[in-house]
């Protein structure tokens, strides 16, 4: 009577699978921050740029004032600050994004501005960006956010069919094959004792097995 698992391969040792293991472990933690600040910033744009659903009349506004800033991957950007007049009553607003295609404007510029019917000083520059740019940033994240909760599931997973005693064979916090329990079963029949299947590890079933066959001399 013997327990016949596969054999571990010679290249795959209990060592390197541990080595590639903390390895994944830390690509994982590197990527986990950036996901949840992609999810988080694509939230809020998103969210604030649904907002701009309500924004149903348009007008002309004048832009008032070009803001420029410097960043060092995307170079020099600008924000518009603009006004506009709805029933001889004045409005003001600001672009919702720092873009460099609004480098081009000038105080006087026409631009087209968006607002809410209902209440004028809730306004926008008459731009899709914002939403595309949610949308991209929350797709992009939960994407990834949802990666690493598989990856850490399989990285579980795989820590369970580690060989924890050292003996060779792999699987040892697996359940129990049912090959295995047949096996003990078998045996403590030799043995004129009663057993009673009960879940059990791979490894607690070999080590059940490696005493059974000692006590029956194999």
């Amino acid at each position: 009577m013997s327990d016949s698992p596969s054999q571990p391969s010679l290249i795959t040792t209990n060592m390197s699978r541990k080595i590639i293991r903390v390895a994944l472990w830390l690509l994982l933690g590197m990527f986990t921050l950036p996901a949840f600040i992609l999810v988080f910033i694509g939230g809020v744009f998103t969210l604030t740029s649904f907002q701009s659903l309500t924004y149903t009349a348009e007008t002309e506004g004048v832009v008032t004032a070009v803001t420029k800033d410097h960043d060092p991957d995307l170079g020099t950007t600008c924000q518009l600050s603009y006004q506009f007049t709805v029933g001889g009553n004045a409005y003001t607003g600001t672009s919702d994004i720092s873009s460099n295609t609004y480098c081009s404007k000038q105080a006087g510029s026409k631009i087209p501005v968006k607002y809410d019917p209902q209440m004028p000083s809730k306004n926008t520059h008459s731009n899709a960006t914002p939403l595309v740019i949610g949308i991209a940033f929350l797709a992009i994240g939960l994407v990834l956010v949802v990666g690493i909760i598989v990856g850490i599931i399989m990285l579980i997973r795989s820590s369970k069919r580690d060989d924890r005693n050292n003996d060779g064979l792999f699987n040892d916090d697996m359940p129990a094959t049912v090959a295995q329990l047949k096996l003990i079963e078998s045996g403590m029949r030799d043995l004129g004792e009663f057993w009673k299947p009960r879940k059990m590890t791979q490894g607690e079933a070999r080590e059940t097995i490696d005493a059974i066959n000692r006590k029956l001399g194999k």
